[in-house]
């Protein structure tokens, strides 16, 4: 009998224990779902610095020419062109650009070298050589271009008209 009474108490204790236990994890579970901690915010991402690529140009105010100049006006002091032809081997629309690639050409190909602002299209072009035929200039383009293989887009081009 008193293994007996012995497992009563053993039940009763166990059963006690787990309803206790039950009933304070109900409770959490209660106090959670009323006391729940602030949703924890989000700490902005730092942003990223974009790369930019980016060209410095200085802008000059210059007035726009007369109606009475012509469309094609030579951009630099070098003497005037004799011939008809020459080999063009850019055009920009940033003048100083043009002035650059000009002083690169004289010093490879020593040359004449004509820089010279179309109006109409508002590009600086840049003219290499002086040539009185159509031939000439394109022997002298394909001389160039096998020197130079960055010059493959030259083509020949007539004097503008003045």
């Amino acid at each position: 009998m008193k293994a007996f009474m012995l497992l009563i108490c053993i039940t009763v204790v166990t059963t006690s224990l787990v309803l206790i236990g039950c009933a304070s994890s109900d409770q959490t579970s209660e106090q959670q779902k009323t006391e729940q901690p602030p949703p924890v915010q989000k700490q902005p991402e730092p942003q990223q610095a974009q790369k930019i690529d980016t060209l410095n140009v200085a802008v000059k105010n210059v007035p726009p020419p007369a109606q009475n100049e012509p469309a094609v006006t030579p951009a630099t002091t070098a003497s005037k062109w004799t011939g008809k032809f020459a080999v063009q081997i850019g055009a920009y629309k940033v003048a100083e650009k043009a002035a650059q690639i000009a002083d690169i050409a004289k010093d490879r190909f020593g040359a004449k070298v004509f820089t010279v602002y179309d109006r109409d299209r508002d590009l600086t072009k840049v003219l290499v050589g002086d040539f009185a035929t159509k031939d000439e200039a394109r022997k002298y383009r394909d001389q160039i271009t096998k020197q130079y293989p960055e010059y493959a887009d030259a083509w020949v081009t007539e004097f503008p008209h003045e």
